[in-house]
C-alpha cells in the first residue's frame, strides 16, 4: 500500500477482491435461474389456454358421442313405426284413392282402430309405443310387458310426429300443398325432451304408391 491509503498490486489482486467478485458471480448465476413474477403469470396463462382448449375437446367428443347414440336409436323407432305403416291398405275400403282431407275416419279415435296409412296423418305419439300402446323397451313383442330387470324408461322422453301427404307425381321429393294424386308421403319425425324442451332428432320420409287391384 502506498501513501493515501489505497492499494497498489501488480499480479493476483487482494484475496478480499477476489471473494467479492466470486459473490457477484454466484448473485448473477442465481438470478438468472429463477423465474420472474411475469414470467410465471404468462407461463400460468398457456397452461389454462392449454387445459381449456382440452377440455373442450373432450366435451365436443362426448356430446357427438351421445348425438350419434339418439340419432341410432330414432332411427330404430322411424323403423319400427314405418313397418306398421307400410303394413296398411293405402286407403280405407270405405273411400277412394283420392280423398282431400287426409286423417283418420269417423270413429277411429286411437291408433288401434286405424285402418289405412293416412289416418296417422296429424299423429303426435308420446311415448313411442307399439301396436299394443307398450311404450317401446318394455313390451316383449306380443302384447305383453318384459320382465322389470329388462325395461328401458328411457320411452316416455320421445316423442313421433306424424304427416301424410299427397305427392308431386313428377317429382316424387315434393308435397303437394293442395289436390290429391296417386302418390302419398309419411314423414315421422322423432323429438326428445332435453331440459323440458322437444329437441328434433330426426326425419325420414317414404313414399308410397296407389296400385288399383287388376
Amino acid at each position: 500500500m502506498r501513501g493515501g491509503g489505497a492499494w497498489s498490486f501488480e499480479g493476483t489482486p487482494p484475496p478480499f477482491y477476489a471473494l467479492r467478485d466470486k459473490s457477484m458471480i454466484e448473485n448473477r448465476g442465481r438470478r438468472r435461474s429463477a423465474f420472474t413474477l411475469a414470467e410465471s403469470l404468462i407461463a400460468i396463462t398457456l397452461v389454462s389456454m392449454a387445459g381449456t382448449s382440452l377440455l373442450l375437446a373432450t366435451q365436443v367428443a362426448f356430446n357427438n358421442t351421445i348425438n350419434a347414440k339418439e340419432q341410432v336409436v330414432a332411427d330404430g323407432m322411424t323403423t319400427f313405426l314405418f313397418d306398421e305403416v307400410a303394413g296398411l291398405p293405402y286407403h280405407d275400403k270405405s273411400e277412394t284413392a283420392f280423398e282431400t282431407i287426409l286423417g283418420p275416419e269417423t270413429g277411429e279415435m286411437s291408433r288401434v282402430s286405424f285402418d289405412d296409412l293416412d289416418d296417422f296423418n296429424g299423429l303426435t305419439m308420446s311415448p313411442i309405443s307399439d301396436e299394443w300402446g307398450i311404450p317401446l323397451g318394455e313390451g316383449d313383442g306380443i302384447g305383453g310387458s318384459r320382465p322389470a330387470e329388462l325395461r328401458s324408461s328411457d320411452a316416455k322422453f320421445w316423442r313421433a310426429i306424424f304427416t301424410v301427404r299427397y305427392v308431386d307425381e313428377s317429382d316424387p321429393s315434393i308435397d303437394l300443398i293442395s289436390g290429391t294424386s296417386g302418390l302419398r308421403s309419411v314423414t315421422i319425425e322423432i323429438e326428445k325432451s332435453i331440459n323440458g324442451a322437444w329437441i328434433p332428432i330426426s326425419s325420414r320420409r317414404r313414399v308410397f304408391a296407389y296400385v288399383p287391384k287388376s
